[in-house]
């Protein structure tokens, strides 16, 4: 079963998923439902403790959790639905802590092993879900255990659980440490080449980017990690993808992922960036151009169509952006994104002469920045 076969048939087919709705947003909406409200919640205090939460304290975490535990692993969906609805609500407060998520963790942690290896999707997707949320370090583990299950659902929502927990790196106080988030953004990157579904692999570079946007005390080398994950990663699948033509979903990807890189260099600023990042910025903006330039010269990109050109476009202008911001005295004459977007034959010639002049065998990012002529040229 495809993810896309999985959401339709939680939110109806015909939708033009990826038009309408970005994966995530699909995915939430897939699992969301009726549920029935409990009135146990937990007090505030407990939830956003700044200090270690006490064994009476744990106790009550306990009873919370026993009260819909077990129904995570019904075969009701109903059931299913409003038991991590619960399990969830606690972390949806803005201010909740980490001593409150450290403790939540020891307590959930038992009961999710072997609820996210289930073979039910939705058992196990719900169970990642909330995994994911916990944001903590043994959760994580338990998230990234899951990375290589055979249903593509299954590992779409572990790599989404995973973005979840780096996001909380970002907007609360962690209760994970800096050695497994950059383990993250290894595990997710070594699987992005070989990941054969477009929405997972969406996914794994929404993943990336999450870690490329993380700004926080202690955390400072997640973003160089991620960035550099992002950039090596997202090309090295974008060169597998060269057919001659140019795919619609990953095109979707590459604007997420330039976008990123974009944005990050010009938030550091490009005389604050490594030789590394460098270097890993300018090759993807590269890849980024030769897969452009393998569909033009293949003539697969519609001519007189200046609208169905957008995606095109907008990847050759982040190219563009990306080189503008990390290399100096390096361009082209010529904005490549009018060029590609004119749609006619004189448009793509010169795309085609001003790409030459970036990534062609004499090209300037091959002669002054040393990247290797053969990456941007089809085998």
């Amino acid at each position: 079963m495809t993810t896309q076969s999985f959401l339709q048939r939680h939110i109806g087919s015909g939708l033009g998923l990826r038009r309408v709705l970005p994966p995530v947003a699909a995915i939430l909406l897939s699992l969301a439902g009726p549920t029935l409200a409990q009135n146990n919640d937990l007090p505030p205090t407990l939830v956003r403790a700044t200090s270690s939460l006490s064994i009476s304290d744990e106790d009550a975490l306990k009873k919370y959790v026993d009260l819909s535990i077990k129904d995570l692993s019904s075969d009701d969906p109903a059931k299913v639905r409003r038991a991590r609805t619960e399990l969830l609500k606690p972390l949806t407060d803005s201010e909740v802590g980490a001593p409150f998520r450290l403790s939540y963790s020891k307590v959930l942690e038992p009961s999710l092993a072997p609820l996210v290896k289930d073979k039910r999707e939705l058992v196990a997707g719900n169970s990642l879900r909330i995994a994911g949320e916990v944001a903590s370090t043994s959760c994580a583990a338990l998230v990234l255990s899951q990375l290589d299950r055979p249903e593509p659902a299954v590992r779409f929502l572990a790599v989404l659980a995973l973005s979840r927990t780096i996001e909380a790196v970002g907007r609360t106080t962690p209760a994970i440490d800096l050695e497994t988030c950059n383990r993250i953004m290894g595990e997710v990157g070594s699987r992005l080449e070989k990941e054969k579904d477009a929405w997972v692999a969406d996914m794994m570079v929404r993943t990336l980017v999450a870690g490329v946007n993380v700004s926080r005390p202690k955390f400072e080398s997640l973003p160089t990690k991620a960035l550099g994950e992002l950039c090596k990663r997202t090309g090295d699948r974008t060169l597998t993808l060269w057919n001659g033509e140019l795919d619609e979903s990953w095109a979707d990807t590459l604007v997420i992922a330039g976008s990123a890189v974009r944005d990050r260099i010009t938030t550091v600023g490009a005389a604050a960036l490594t030789n590394d990042a460098r270097t890993d910025s300018l090759r993807l903006a590269g890849d980024m151009l030769a897969y452009l330039k393998q569909a033009i010269d293949a003539k697969s990109l519609p001519a007189g169509q200046a609208d169905a050109r957008e995606r095109p476009r907008q990847i050759a202008a982040l190219s563009e952006a990306i080189i503008a911001l990390a290399a100096s005295n390096v361009g082209s004459t010529q904005s490549m994104a009018d060029l590609i977007k004119r749609a006619d034959t004189t448009g793509d010639a010169g795309f085609l002469d001003a790409a030459s002049q970036l990534i062609g065998p004499e090209g300037a990012l091959i002669k002054k920045y040393g990247l290797p002529a053969s990456r941007f040229t089809k085998k």
